[in-house]
């Protein structure tokens, strides 16, 4: 008999197969799957379809006016949210490349992991947890947390049409890299806790919850060499540090490990590191104790000469009135209108522009009635730096009469 021809999803995964060397790496085809079930593309496995989903979700767009660490730059070279998520997708994806990991998946995580950051940067973050807290009828418990947003905006905020019902509905290891990912601490290794279920996932302890695969956990020790480099190139050009001031101790240590301090060195000797330290047959990646130690001080000494640096603090006083403001004027109004109200087009003559906008995000996303605070954490956390600048000016500056 004639053999059979194999069909393209068959090629895919052999291909996929073949590439996927490490013992422990995600193939498509033993994916825990998504929440919703759906036909499976005979073009693209699983992982390649969400990379694209995320790309061409207004999200991802958005991120390009969102702050990485310097808020709303003059200077087109500075990086922003949308820079910092293509930096890591390049760096983790060489890391999964040359261990054997699967690349799709990678691609998926880094690209997805900041879609949930509120405007102005982890300054927005901690102003949205404040004005919550503040807010008598809001919980009294709640943090925000980009990671766990991050989470909310891919399973419920994000659309995409025309596909009825919310979210992007993406894999649930994508899923699961998103929400486990962690820019902070040290870590020298770790490896995955591949008993996760997708249950689990809303209730993530952020920074201590590990990934289900190794994916997730390339893109978990990758994020911090992705943006310490550019933070402090951007922060040279910014004027907030000289790299070649000499004076400094903490320059002159990393010196004497790096060399020199770039970018290109910083990514190159710290993601080597991780590749040379892997093995094929094991779950566990990451540092030696030597660039542990390394990325720690590069970190302290960002912490301690951009991120705390005075100019960046003067900036945080007005984010937090912009912010503050917004809350107040958006709730009020969440609360006025009701459910039902908030679910029809805003066509108040003379209205604002910001409310126009609100009455469309509400009605496109709840179905069903929601809290207000919810939803005004929601609404805000997805604007970026320019939308909240210009919509607290709108809301600040009486309309012309005429």
């Amino acid at each position: 008999m004639p053999k059979k021809k194999k069909t393209r999803r068959e090629i895919l995964e052999k291909y996929e197969k073949n590439y996927v060397r490490q013992k422990h790496g995600t193939l498509s085809k033993n994916t825990k799957g998504r929440e919703i079930i759906e036909k499976e593309d005979e073009y693209r496995l699983p992982f390649e379809r969400d990379c694209h989903r995320i790309l061409h979700s207004e999200p991802f767009r958005r991120l390009r006016h969102k702050t990485q660490v310097f808020y709303k730059p003059k200077n087109d070279h500075i990086c922003t949210r949308l820079d910092h998520s293509l930096y890591l997708a390049s760096i983790a994806t060489t890391i999964a490349r040359n261990i054997g990991a699967n690349i799709d998946l990678v691609y998926a995580i880094s690209l997805g992991h900041d879609l949930g950051h509120a405007p102005f940067g982890h300054t927005g973050e901690k102003i949205l947890t404040q004005l919550v807290s503040d807010d008598k009828k809001g919980p009294g418990d709640f943090v925000f947390k980009h990671e766990l947003h991050s989470l909310r905006v891919v399973d419920y905020l994000a659309k995409l049409p025309p596909r009825e019902g919310p979210g992007l509905n993406l894999s649930f290891e994508v899923r699961d890299g998103i929400v486990s990912h962690y820019g902070e601490g040290y870590p020298t290794k770790i490896e995955p806790n591949f008993s996760k279920r997708s249950s689990e996932l809303p209730e993530t302890i952020v920074g201590e919850s590990l990934p289900a695969t190794i994916e997730g956990c390339i893109v978990r020790l990758t994020d911090k060499i992705a943006y310490l480099g550019r933070d402090i190139e951007d922060a040279d050009t910014a004027n907030l540090i000289d790299i070649g001031d000499n004076s400094i101790t903490e320059l002159k240590e990393l010196k004497s490990f790096f060399g020199e301090i770039s970018n290109r060195e910083i990514i190159t000797r710290l993601t080597r590191n991780i590749i040379d330290n892997a093995s094929l047959d094991s779950p566990n990646i990451g540092f030696d104790a030597a660039h542990s130690e390394a990325l720690k001080k590069l970190y302290d000494f960002s912490v301690k000469f951009i991120y705390d640096h005075e100019k960046l603090n003067n900036y945080k006083i007005f984010a937090e009135f912009i912010l503050q403001n917004l809350y107040k004027f958006c709730k009020s109004h969440i609360e006025d209108a009701g459910h039902e109200n908030l679910s029809r087009p805003y066509t108040e003559k003379n209205g604002y522009y910001l409310l126009e906008i609100l009455h469309e995000f509400y009605s496109y996303t709840y179905r069903v009635p929601i809290v207000p605070w919810r939803a005004n954490v929601d609404f805000i956390a997805g604007m970026t730096d320019n939308f909240a600048i210009s919509a607290f000016q709108e809301i600040s500056i009486p309309q012309d009469i005429i």
